[in-house]
């Protein structure tokens, strides 16, 4: 019950932390850099480019059923490369 409560506060968290800021920390961690060293750029509602430490990656929001509180930002496979490799989606 108590890793539930935990579950649900860390989700209702990230919905309070902008976009562009979230896919700062996801890049941070995919492209081997910190939060200060990367850009993000929105593209449009749902995506956003994000650069740092000379690498550079496309991500796109994907949320789990109709409501928008279960998202996570999903690094795309092809185009730009993440390290000599294509970005890993987890």
């Amino acid at each position: 019950m108590k890793r539930m409560l935990m579950f649900v506060l860390a989700i209702s968290a990230c919905a309070t932390i902008p976009k562009a800021d979230q896919v700062k920390i996801r890049a941070a961690h995919d492209l081997a850099c910190t939060e200060d060293q990367v850009q993000a750029t929105r593209v449009d509602d749902k995506t956003f480019r994000a650069a740092g430490c000379g690498k550079e990656a496309t991500y796109t929001e994907e949320c789990i059923g109709v409501d928008t509180t279960r998202c996570t930002w999903i690094a795309q496979r092809g185009g730009t490369t993440v390290g000599g490799q294509a970005p890993a989606a987890q």
